[in-house]
């Protein structure tokens, strides 16, 4: 088992990040581990900056709040190592001088394997064999993000579950079309994955049910999420973030597209 450390926002109450210490050409990074980041980042420093330059040319990705900008470099990490898991030669992102975008963990090391997500002990499993307590169906892209179905009562919301988000991100036309399911609250500056900085709204999101369980009451931000998925991709009007998501242990298969509690 990987430990988890789970880091609480000291600025905006409410928020959660989760990070894991992975090993990267021989030395040990904190990264965010981010089930909705499809390539991980890693930070720029004296070693990143060895690595060999990448010639990709896919889509630079996006984050929340707007597109990765055109600065963020790609590289070629000898390798990367977690837990049971080693990687060579993997492109990954590297974050520019002065970036405001996070180092994250992301799809192109966790996807195809099953995560046991035990955030009560703070633990991760990769390909374990830990009993669930059903098997749902887990809707993945195109680049493997896992996707679920969020309630209040009769309103439902495609969902994407991400590690990533240290508070839940509700799209703006769908909040207005629920206003009973936010209190507002002040404004905040928040960054996205792709480092984008910019003062949004923030609310108290209702208590809600996955998979027939109740989540408490959490911190969200309000802002146009809707249609940023990839062409044939799910589509999702939520962000389902860490301050729900570590209310319960989960079973992500990513191999198989199933999900459930962990028992």
């Amino acid at each position: 088992m990987i430990p988890i450390e789970l880091r609480d926002d000291p600025d905006e109450p409410g928020a959660t990040e989760a990070y894991v210490v992975a090993t990267v050409a021989g030395r040990d990074y904190r990264l965010m581990l981010d089930t909705g980041g499809a390539r991980s980042t890693l930070p720029l420093d004296d070693l990143t900056a060895t690595f060999a330059r990448a010639e990709v040319d896919d889509e630079p990705g996006r984050g929340a709040l707007g597109p990765r900008s055109a600065d963020m470099g790609r590289v070629v990490a000898p390798s990367i190592a977690l837990g049971p898991l080693t990687f060579r030669d993997l492109v990954a992102d590297l974050a520019p001088a002065g970036s405001d975008a996070p180092a994250i963990l992301g799809l192109d090391v966790l996807r195809g394997h099953r995560l046991e997500l035990r955030f009560a002990d703070r633990m991760l499993g990769i390909d374990t064999d830990a009993p669930v307590d059903a098997e749902r169906s887990l809707p993945l892209s195109s680049r493997s993000h896992p996707h679920l179905v969020v309630g209040w009562g009769d309103v439902e919301a495609p969902a994407l579950f991400d590690t990533g988000a240290s508070v839940s991100v509700l799209d703006a036309a769908f909040a207005a079309e629920h206003p009973q399911l936010l209190e507002p609250l002040p404004p905040s500056t928040g960054t996205d994955a792709a480092g984008n900085r910019a003062e949004t709204p923030m609310a108290r999101m209702a208590s809600c049910e996955v998979g027939g369980r109740r989540f408490d009451a959490s911190l969200a931000t309000v802002v146009p999420i809707r249609g940023i998925q990839h062409a044939g991709d799910p589509a999702f009007d939520l962000i389902l973030g860490v301050p729900v998501i570590r209310q319960a242990d989960w079973i992500i298969d990513l191999a198989r597209g199933v999900w459930g509690f962990a028992g």
